[in-house]
């Protein structure tokens, strides 16, 4: 009688480890710095000119900066 509940463990497919092993890889490439898509080179227009609000903040790697912007 066959049970159906029973894995056949020798049926796994090997590339299946392979795709997550290489799904991590990709997953650990560098991100790049929101203040300079947002801001454009340290430029003082922003890139949504629609914005109400009058602050950016800026992370630096040493501290942590305010950069204020004149949207009037």
């Amino acid at each position: 009688m066959h049970n159906t509940r029973a894995v056949d463990v020798a049926e796994l497919n090997p590339g299946v480890f392979k795709a997550v092993l290489n799904r991590t890889a990709r997953q650990l490439v560098g991100m790049f710095d929101s203040i300079k898509p947002l801001l454009f080179d340290s430029s003082y227009h922003s890139a949504v000119s629609d914005e109400n609000r009058c602050t950016v903040v800026h992370k630096c790697i040493r501290q942590i900066e305010r950069v204020f912007v004149n949207l009037a």
